[in-house]
């Protein structure tokens, strides 16, 4: 009466309390006839689960107590119920099975009945496969593409060993496809513990150089390698979660943060060689699909990894074998040099001395030309050293050579052939006069007390001179001549000079 009146809520209460009057008395028969009331009521209400869960119930009480008068409408009740929430399949079988068991049904109303639902359930059924056939064509062309994207860049990839330029073609082939903000790879050293991003893209720009230590409890990245797993966040909330209250380092240059973040790790063989990341400005941007494409990505990434890290180490090694080489090519040139040249002074040796000095006898001969050598030394030299040591003596040494080198002209060879023996070789010296004006000069010069840190000291020097071609034609017997006469000076009075005679 309440049902037919339009009060199902207040009908289907009462029905719901004799259901359990009906079963606490055990009372089958009102008990299947409470369900299908409660079934009926809740399939008028729009309640298509519950009224389906309460036919299914009187069908099972029903056939259980062999009531062949109720089980035919349970079974059409419950039919009903299916077809309405398009489960046909299973409403056609139920129909079928009512219409074995309802003797009392006349056969052409079952038969008609049977034929309608048989109408519909193959028409849902032609829909249903058409979209299935739609659906799995429309994946199977997903995935081919993706299987075409993950060939293009794998192919790409392998191409290049300059990290950044796989980078930009990865987001080349990535940015067409899928929702993208954020690309980029980082390069993990074990040994350093530090991971090299040599660039990311961020909305198309390539960015700067970054690192992360694999220690950084705040890098996702870290986190990523550390792990050695795929990190896959919807949401930046997500993400936010995964490290706690610690600010999330997700390389994000401008204020659009990224809101879906994947982080995945890149494998060669078993070691872990560095990770990528992928992130878009949307949530829950990326598909399973996706991320299984990505993954495949990954592995090429991979090797692209190792081979940059291979040639980051070659650059490192012809850089270490470069700089090498360079030392020894300095070395060598360094013994080159103090093969030719005074430690102490910087001056020409005797060794670079008679070399040059040879050479320049050979071109005075061809050109008619001349050639003064002066042989100097210290007077008293020792005494400096006996009183203010060795190391003032150094100092000594290296000030009168500066003082030769300011007297005598650039175009002149000043050597140190001994402890504080000096020879200049002067080229083109003709006249009696230019080398009784250079060696008077010589001398002179050391009128000044020369500075040295222990304060002015004063010194003299004696000099012998010999001349090209009337004293000698080789360098030995020109500087033997003048180291003669530089000894006379010394027997008759030192601090003045002499020109070498043969009596």
């Amino acid at each position: 009466i309440l049902a037919g009146r339009g009060h199902e809520v207040e009908a289907l209460a009462v029905i719901e309390e004799a259901l359990r009057l009906s079963r606490s008395c055990g009372f089958p028969l009102q008990e299947a006839g409470s369900l299908l009331a409660c079934g009926r009521i809740e399939l008028s209400l729009g309640r298509l689960e519950e009224a389906t869960h309460h036919f299914e119930m009187a069908v099972e009480v029903a056939d259980s107590h062999k009531m062949g008068d109720l089980l035919p409408p349970a079974l059409e009740s419950l039919s009903t119920a299916k077809a309405a929430m398009n489960r046909f399949d299973e409403a056609y079988h139920d129909l079928l099975k009512s219409v074995e068991v309802a003797h009392a049904w006349s056969s052409s109303e079952a038969a008609r009945m049977l034929a309608d639902l048989a109408a519909g359930y193959r028409l849902e059924k032609v829909k249903r496969e058409a979209e299935a056939e739609r659906i799995r064509r429309e994946g199977l062309e997903s995935a081919n593409e993706r299987l075409r994207i993950v060939t293009r860049i794998g192919r790409s990839l392998t191409q290049s060993l300059e990290p950044r330029d796989i980078l930009t073609r990865m987001w080349s082939e990535l940015s067409a496809s899928i929702d993208l903000k954020v690309l980029g790879f980082g390069i993990y050293s074990p040994d350093s513990g530090v991971i090299e991003f040599p660039g990311l893209i961020e909305s198309g720009i390539l960015q700067k150089a970054s690192s992360v230590f694999l220690s950084d409890e705040s890098s996702l990245a870290a986190l990523c390698v550390r792990e050695k797993r795929a990190l896959y966040y919807a949401t930046s909330e997500e993400a936010q979660s995964a490290l706690g209250d610690r600010p999330i380092i997700t390389f994000e240059p401008t204020s659009v943060r990224s809101e879906t973040i994947l982080y995945l790790p890149l494998f060669r063989e078993n070691d872990i060689v560095g990770v990528m990341t992928v992130q878009s400005a949307r949530d829950h941007a990326y598909s399973d699909d996706i991320i299984e494409m990505l993954g495949a990505i990954a592995s090429f990434t991979a090797i692209a990894v190792e081979n940059a890290r291979i040639m980051i180490r070659l650059n490192e090694m012809n850089q270490t074998i470069s700089g090498e080489k360079e030392q020894v090519e300095k070395a060598a040139l360094a013994s080159s040099w103090l093969a030719e040249h005074d430690s102490l002074t910087g001056l020409s040796n005797r060794r670079f001395l008679e070399r040059v000095l040879d050479e320049n006898i050979r071109l005075a001969t061809l050109e008619d030309n001349s050639i003064a050598v002066f042989f100097a030394d210290l007077d008293d030299f020792k005494k400096v050293n006996d009183v203010y040591g060795h190391d003032a003596g150094d100092r000594v040494l290296v000030a009168v050579a500066a003082r030769l080198l300011s007297v005598f002209r650039d175009a002149d060879y000043v050597a140190r052939v001994g402890g504080d023996e000096f020879v200049v070789a002067a080229p083109g010296v003709k006249d009696a006069r230019s080398i009784a004006s250079m060696a008077d000069k010589a001398v002179e010069s050391f009128d000044e007390p020369l500075t040295i840190t222990e304060g002015p000291i004063s010194v003299s020097i004696s000099v012998g001179v010999a001349l090209f071609p009337e004293h000698g034609h080789s360098s030995q017997e020109l500087i033997s001549r003048a180291d003669d006469a530089m000894y006379l000076v010394k027997r008759t009075g030192k601090g003045a000079w002499r020109l070498w005679s043969a009596f």
